[in-house]
């Protein structure tokens, strides 16, 4: 469950009065990239080497940028001990952003909505990591599936 301060377009504040439009092209369209990255002791673990992901994800899908490091330091640092720090997992969401309507192809312009929150990092029991854990497989059929609008 997420702690109770997020990120959203710039400014901390709690996510229980935090808003993103239904006209967000993210919730329309999945016109979104995301990053998780783990923090241990209020850290972001190889936060180079995540954030050089997101600027490629973003890449990607025709976005520039939408932050330099030390902007993302900033914000990321900020949520992190805004929360008290410790160890946590770390989500970021970067969507395309708000149009007037909603149209296939996005019009230049648009703001990008930047969406970010920490949860617990999950602790994984010394016996887990001793003896192992069962595990199967299956196939993903999501990409042979192009004929669902998901």
């Amino acid at each position: 469950m997420p702690l109770p301060i997020i990120w959203l377009d710039g400014r901390l504040q709690p996510l229980a009065e935090a808003h993103i439009s239904p006209l967000d092209r993210g919730f329309l369209f999945g016109d979104a990239i995301y990053e998780v990255l783990p923090v241990y002791g209020g850290r972001a673990y190889r936060l180079d080497a995540h954030l050089e992901r997101l600027n490629r994800s973003l890449n990607e899908i025709r976005m520039p940028p939408v932050m330099d490091r030390a902007g993302w330091l900033a914000a990321l640092g900020a949520l992190v001990h805004g929360n008290g720090g410790g160890d946590l997992l770390l989500y970021v969401q970067v969507t395309r952003g708000v149009e007037p309507e909603r149209n296939h192809v996005p019009r230049p312009g648009a703001r990008p909505t930047m969406l970010a929150f920490v949860s617990p990092l999950p602790v994984i029991p010394a016996s887990l990591i001793e003896r192992g854990a069962a595990a199967m497989t299956a196939a993903d059929s999501r990409w042979a599936r192009c004929d669902i609008k998901a």
